[in-house]
């Protein structure tokens, strides 16, 4: 039974997002964690294909998750109040250098664009929620229910959401028409900790990452499906993302980012892979942290807060609470 004030154990302990520490507690009260840098502000950078960074003006803060807008002028990311652990969807506008804020509760995150950009679909409390792009009118809940989940891509035609769903058991990537919500459907099982998925510019195609084989390696299957899985990567991958030309897959290889050449017609094929750059960018891991503007030239990657951790341990941990 709780008793006597809260005791704080440790500070600045590794948080991959706003929701989740990482740390480990033995039976016999030793504590090990990464601390974080976590407090350390980030930028966003825009990246050349060379590995050029470009920084993009403004004051450093807790970026996350950024993604170009239909058009390339605007960025919608999640940020991070420095002051607390909320997060909030917010939109820059890269020409102009000014921000708008789209969310307020400080728990929404992982925001995507529809294709028109009239809209920005987001996690809230691992939901699926939608608002106008412009800030105008109240968010609306697309999917609410047990688990969480966090949207991929939207379709071509604007019609549905591809997303990732987990802690639920309806594990794995699926999508959901926005004239049938909450009604969801199973594109690809959660077996093997399929996450990250992407839709190819045709809508034909669906990139995503599996661990399969023992380490995170990406793939692409036929969407909506059926059809069999082709590998991209050949030593690990994650966080895939298509060119917009669609002649190219982008994916994260360590502190890589690596292009995979594909040809669709008859069928998917990968015929050249090839590193572009590398760099210690912001990698989300399951969620993919960057994104490639239209044109296919330049990267907006998220630099600082991804500095290799180090491991602290304490001992005797709970005498602190006698």
């Amino acid at each position: 039974r709780p008793s006597g004030p809260p005791v704080t154990i440790a500070r600045d302990v590794a948080q991959p997002d706003a929701f989740v520490s990482r740390v480990a507690v033995s039976a016999s009260g030793a504590v090990v964690y990464p601390q974080s840098g976590g407090t350390t502000p980030r930028r966003l950078v825009l990246v050349g294909r060379s590995g050029v960074a470009i920084p993009i003006p403004g004051d450093a803060r807790r970026f996350a998750s950024p993604r170009f807008s239909p058009d390339g002028r605007r960025i919608a990311l999640g940020l991070t109040d420095p002051a607390g652990s909320g997060s909030d969807v917010w939109v820059l506008d890269v020409a102009q250098a000014t921000w708008s804020r789209l969310t307020t509760n400080g728990i929404s995150n992982r925001p995507t664009w529809t294709p028109d950009g009239r809209r920005v679909i987001y996690s809230s409390n691992d939901d699926l929620w939608w608002i106008a792009a412009d800030g105008s009118g109240r968010p609306d809940s697309l999917l609410v229910a047990n688990g969480e989940r966090f949207a991929g891509s939207v379709t071509p035609d604007g019609h549905a959401v591809v997303f990732q769903e987990a802690s639920s058991d309806r594990n794995g990537i699926r999508s959901l028409v926005f004239d049938s919500a909450p009604a969801s459907r199973q594109i690809i099982p959660g077996t093997f900790g399929e996450t990250a998925p992407a839709l190819s510019p045709d809508g034909r195609w669906v990139a995503y990452q599996s661990d399969e084989t023992g380490q995170m390696e990406v793939y692409v299957r036929p969407y909506p499906g059926p059809g069999g899985k082709v590998s991209v990567s050949l030593r690990g991958g994650t966080e895939p993302v298509w060119a917009h030309s669609g002649r190219e897959l982008f994916f994260r290889s360590g502190d890589s980012l690596m292009a995979a050449a594909v040809a669709v017609t008859p069928s998917f094929a990968v015929t050249a892979r090839r590193l572009l750059f590398t760099g210690a960018y912001l990698s989300g891991g399951t969620y993919r942290e960057y994104d490639v503007a239209p044109g296919d030239q330049r990267f907006v990657m998220v630099t600082g807060g991804a500095d290799r951790a180090t491991v602290v341990g304490l001992q005797h941990v709970f005498d602190r609470l006698r």
